[in-house]
């Protein structure tokens, strides 16, 4: 299994290996030494480090936004927020990152579920989880 970041670097390294084969001995001779170079460097670790604290309230806001959705069950409710919650999140977040939103009740949950989630929306199973969870 691929960490997030090992698969482009050894596609990048694969990507470089195969270039070096078309070009001049002393260029892809180069090329051949950077490969080997990236395909040997360790990834860095990707983290989202979030205490314990951060996710319980992320995790309230969750379950309180289901509210919006009180019409559907528990799994409409979760795909529906995932959906809306991305939308907003790739749109109107990077515009209103430093405000208070303005408007319906839902773009302010949305908003508050992107400041408590740092700007990343999460997907419809892990909101579910999170419904279902006490």
């Amino acid at each position: 299994m691929h960490t997030l970041t090992e698969k482009p670097r050894l596609e990048t390294s694969h990507w470089l290996r195969v270039t070096s084969e078309k070009l001049p001995a002393e260029d892809g001779e180069r090329l051949r030494e950077l490969a080997l170079e990236i395909a040997l460097r360790p990834a860095p670790r990707l983290e989202w480090p979030m205490s314990a604290a951060e996710r319980g309230e992320r995790d309230k806001a969750i379950r309180e936004a289901r509210g919006l959705f009180a019409a559907m069950t528990p799994s409409g409710a979760a795909k529906a927020l995932a959906s809306e919650w991305e939308r907003y999140a790739s749109t109107a977040w990077l515009q209103e990152i430093d405000s208070a939103p303005s408007g319906s009740t839902k773009r302010q949950a949305l908003h508050r579920l992107c400041r408590l989630n740092r700007g990343r929306a999460l997907s419809w199973r892990a909101i579910l989880d999170i419904f279902e969870r006490p």
